[in-house]
């Protein structure tokens, strides 16, 4: 069918029935939607679905048949043209990247200072100051990128379409600037803060999705605030296997402190097997746990070894045991060669101080009970090596404890003379009181002048008043009539 919106050559339409009259622009739009309709009902009726299909697989089939044919033929000058490319890329390829890229080193050096030169030359800002920041970086970056943009656009349209290649250059250098980074660095806060966040939290109110982590889980369920079901279930959730919950949750509880029982290694409850298996649960290396079983059964025995020790050595140096005594101890006790000497020399050093000692006392003791002369006591002691600064020392010492001990004898001695003296002082006013020579009001004066407490002469008036009159003796009891004796 002719195109009726087009002229025949004579200028007019190709109308039915050979009219020729001229079409204007009405009459070509209704045989265009006549024409369109037409189109539709040849193609998309059952029949001009076929007759497309057909169409449709009859070129691609020619083209198929076409390029396996040209294949073999071209092959060998496609070969030729790509040889000639790469020998072309190879050859002016260096020179040409050589001249162009001290340029665009300079393009890229300012795309980077561009967005980070003001930046640094803020340095360190307050949180609440990031907005002054983040504008500088967005205008800079978005400057630099729209301006990248411009001058790639500018250089393109001087260049015919076929060799237009610089639309990848533009991209790339609003790149280099961060132009997205500083968008999404400025603006990504914002919108989580004011967006995602609220609108997550809101959800999560709504909805309650959450569910305790593992590791709370397992606090709960140490703390016996969830049972063992729960825990599983909530497990399960997290994604765990269930060859992996149950001792996960085994794992929750806390090991008890294995210093702590450690305590009962010198007592019949204490058990290594079981504090093995403690020790296992509290993470040691199986390497280090019988190490720390023997630590804790040798602290345990410490204080008891120490007295052990002790008593040896205090025999020892008193002179109760021998060597070969103190030697059997140091074995018994299973000490190093190195500590036994030690001890040797410890216990060697006491019993020579000891006997030092004792002998400085034996000398010292005698001079202040006059068994020998002080002068004796100082060529004595001054055999065993003592020093004149200590002889003089110890000499002070006895002549201090000779005179306090002479002083303190004479007062002894007038404190028994003044009593006794009080006392016949007392006896005289009491007879005196007795016979009626004094009364009671003198007498009681006398007893006041030699210091007696009131009550102490209270007591002495009573004892007077008793003397005075002295109690009668109890008559004499008569034997019984029909005089004494048994039967």
């Amino acid at each position: 069918m002719a195109d009726p919106t087009k002229t025949t050559p004579a200028g007019t339409s190709g109308l039915p029935g050979g009219l020729g009259v001229p079409l204007g622009p009405i009459d070509r739009a209704i045989w265009a939607f006549i024409g369109i309709i037409k189109t539709y009902a040849t193609i998309w009726t059952t029949k001009g679905v076929s007759v497309l299909v057909q169409g449709a697989k009859n070129l691609v089939q020619a083209l198929l048949e076409a390029t396996t044919a040209l294949i073999p033929i071209l092959g060998r000058d496609l070969k030729k043209a790509v040889d000639a490319v790469l020998s072309g890329v190879n050859t002016y390829g260096p020179p040409i990247r050589e001249g162009l890229k001290p340029a665009f080193e300079g393009i890229a050096r300012e795309a980077f200072t561009a967005v980070s030169g003001s930046l640094m030359a803020r340095g360190h800002i307050p949180p609440e100051k990031w907005t002054a920041n983040a504008a500088d970086a967005m205008a800079d970056a978005f400057g630099f990128g729209l301006s990248s943009f411009g001058v790639t656009a500018a250089f393109e349209a001087l260049t015919p379409e076929k060799l237009n290649t610089l639309n990848g250059v533009g991209p790339m250098l609003s790149e280099l600037a961060g132009f997205d980074e500083v968008a999404k660095a400025a603006l990504g806060p914002l919108f989580d803060a004011a967006i995602a966040r609220p609108a997550t939290y809101d959800m999560n109110n709504k909805m309650r999705p959450n569910l305790p982590a593992a590791q709370l889980v397992g606090m709960l369920y140490s703390r016996r605030l969830i049972d063992h079901k729960t825990a599983k279930q909530l497990m399960a959730y997290a994604g765990y296997q269930d060859a992996h919950i149950d001792k996960m949750l085994d794992g929750a509880f806390r090991p008890t402190s294995p210093f702590v029982l450690s305590r009962l290694a010198d007592g019949p409850d204490w058990d290594p097997n079981a504090m093995r298996e403690l020790l296992r649960f509290a993470g040691y290396r199986d390497r280090d746990i019988d190490l720390l079983i023997k630590a804790f059964e040798a602290q345990a025995l410490r204080s008891l070894r120490q007295q052990y020790l002790t008593a040896a050595m205090a025999s020892y140096e008193a002179g109760f045991s021998s060597d070969s005594d103190l030697q059997a101890v140091l074995d018994n006790l299973k000490f190093n060669a190195a500590a036994q000497d030690l001890i040797k020399k410890i216990a060697g050093l006491k019993k020579s101080d000891k006997v030092f000692k004792d002998h400085v006392e034996a000398e010292t003791n005698a001079a202040k009970n006059d068994v020998i002369p002080v002068e004796q006591m100082r060529i004595n002691l001054g055999k065993l090596g003592l020093d004149l600064a200590v002889l003089d020392g110890l000499t002070d010492q006895v002549n201090s404890h000779n005179a306090a001990t002479e002083a303190s004898a004479q007062r002894r001695e007038v404190e028994t003379l003044i009593r006794h003296e009080r006392q016949l002082y007392i006896q005289d006013w009491l007879l005196a009181l007795q016979k009626g020579d004094v009364n009671e009001v003198e007498f009681t004066a006398g007893m006041l002048a030699i210091g007696l407490p009131v009550p102490v002469v209270a007591e002495y008036l009573v004892l007077g008043e008793l003397r005075k009159k002295p109690p009668k003796k109890p008559p004499a009891k008569k034997p019984p009539a029909g005089g004494g004796g048994g039967a």
